[in-house]
């Protein structure tokens, strides 16, 4: 081979190189765009979803900076006020007061912004979460209750850089709370007016849950003294009795079938009869959750010392 021919062989050789390092660059450089590419739509189906589930969500939620400005919130908060998202964004807290004020708001609701500027404050200085109850008003009227969860944001150098939080409408279950005070007081109120003693146990009558007012008069003991120690009404049971009463409670409460008359010693040294009756309370479930009863003296006016009820129990014996 001569030398123009080698000549000719090595420049096609290097163009060769040449060309096949210049296509193997920009496969590279199109591999990579497509990675770019890929990735980016996936950051954004990623922001989409998640844009999508938080305005789906029936919770409020927003997003403080660290200056106390809103930076997001949801189509959920935006409806507690009644305002916009526009009316949000950038602003303090102060300057949604403003705008309530202009809009003839409510005196709750401007104090119900100041308060949340002022747990913000608090976790811009001490980076302490904290829940509280709070009442918003409606904008058609009255009253709704809510669970705010606030927390700090924090950077990804650990420092806080601003607050969020979300409120859960709890409105259903403070009615439902209210509610069921309301029947406790009722029940009270008549446990307390009747002669009767009203007794509630837990199923292993192990704990005293209620005992009316009555049974200070009629077994001499306080209700205190009870709650502290529930095996004071066995322990008040005269002897001969007590056993007979002890397997009827355990046998025939949790069964509805209970109905006993036995005798209690008083400190006083008097005998009173009681008849007692109790029924099992059930849960959802359909299990026995609770014992409620009624005790009460079966013979007015009849008070015996504890001897003369056993002299008289002899006599008995000593008839048969």
């Amino acid at each position: 081979m001569n030398t123009h021919s080698h000549r000719h062989s090595a420049s096609i050789g290097s163009s060769a190189t040449e060309h096949g390092v210049a296509t193997a660059s920009a496969k590279h450089e199109d591999c990579g765009a497509t990675v770019c590419n890929r990735s980016e739509a996936e950051w954004r189906d990623s922001q989409e979803f998640h844009h999508s589930l938080v305005e789906q969500l029936p919770v409020g939620i927003f997003r403080m900076d660290a200056a106390g400005r809103y930076t997001f919130v949801n189509s959920s908060f935006c409806r507690l006020a009644g305002l916009r998202q526009q009316d949000y964004l950038g602003k303090r807290s102060s300057k949604i007061i403003e705008l309530l004020k202009q809009r003839g708001g409510s005196h709750r609701d401007m104090a119900t912004f100041s308060t949340g500027e002022q747990h913000h404050a608090r976790i811009m200085a001490t980076g302490e979460r904290n829940e509280r109850e709070e009442q918003w008003p409606l904008p058609g009227g009255g009253l709704q209750d809510l669970l705010v969860i606030h927390s700090p944001v924090f950077d990804v150098s650990a420092r806080i850089v601003g607050s969020q939080g979300i409120l859960f409408d709890i409105t259903e279950r403070k009615r439902a709370e209210s509610g069921r005070h309301e029947s406790e007081a009722r029940f009270r109120q008549l446990a307390e007016s009747i002669h009767e003693v009203f007794w509630l146990t837990d199923p292993a009558k192990s704990e005293m849950l209620y005992v009316s007012p009555s049974y200070e008069r009629i077994w001499q003991r306080t209700t205190a003294s009870l709650y502290t120690n529930p095996r004071q009404w066995l322990e008040a049971i005269v002897p001969e009795d007590r056993e007979r009463v002890v397997a009827a409670t355990l046998e025939k409460q949790s069964r509805g079938d209970y109905d006993e008359t036995y005798g209690i010693a008083r400190p006083d040294g008097s005998v009173r009869w009681i008849r007692e009756r109790a029924f099992p309370i059930y849960n959802a479930a359909g299990d026995v959750a609770r014992i409620a009863g009624t005790a009460s003296a079966a013979r007015t006016g009849v008070k015996l010392t504890v001897s003369q009820r056993f002299e008289n129990h002899g006599r008995s014996g000593r008839r048969k």
